[in-house]
């Protein structure tokens, strides 16, 4: 009966002491786990998450205009980069045509409207690409606005016009196009 077992010994890897010894165990493999996790979450957060907010859209010409806005949208059927710029001649310029040449996805161009463009005046470029870009997508390239500059305005119109091409560089992040 009773006097037939052995004595329980103390301190025997029997009972609380492993129980207690599994569960250290366990958090321990298991938090480094869940550590390791995190962090990886933490980084794909701000990787690719958060460029779309440090990089700001810019647009740079060293002379002959001013970026004032810039966006690239893309649905999954084309893209369209617009941009608002400002002549920043002393002459009007007339006839606006902008080349957008997107780095890995080729040059596209179109007119600019409106037609002349008085000093300080503002241009804008709608220039339609049948590619798919990604959205959040940051995006690089060269810009090119070729126009008829008016140097020697006359009371008829422009008495010697001269054909410029100003280059200039962007960086933008990609939007949803809604149409």
């Amino acid at each position: 009966m009773a006097k037939d077992r052995p004595p329980k010994k103390r301190g025997s890897r029997a009972g609380p002491v492993l129980k207690g010894q599994s569960a250290v165990e366990f958090l321990s493999v298991y938090g480094f786990a869940l550590l390791a996790l995190g962090i990886i979450a933490a980084l794909i957060y701000f990787f690719i998450a958060v460029p779309s907010a440090a990089v700001q859209n810019q647009c740079t010409f060293p002379q002959n205009f001013k970026c004032d806005q810039i966006s690239l949208s893309s649905n999954s059927v084309s893209s369209t980069a617009l941009f608002v710029l400002v002549n920043t001649q002393q002459y009007e310029v007339a006839n606006a045509v902008a080349t957008v040449n997107i780095t890995g996805f080729g040059s596209y161009s179109a007119g600019c409207i409106p037609n002349t463009v008085l000093p300080g005046g503002i241009i804008e470029c709608a220039v339609a690409a049948n590619i798919k870009m990604g959205i959040n997508q940051v995006a690089n390239g060269k810009l090119y606005l070729t126009a008829t500059a008016c140097t020697m305005p006359t009371n008829v119109g422009c008495g010697q016009p001269v054909t410029q091409t100003s280059g200039g560089t962007f960086i933008v992040h990609v939007t949803p196009k809604l149409s």
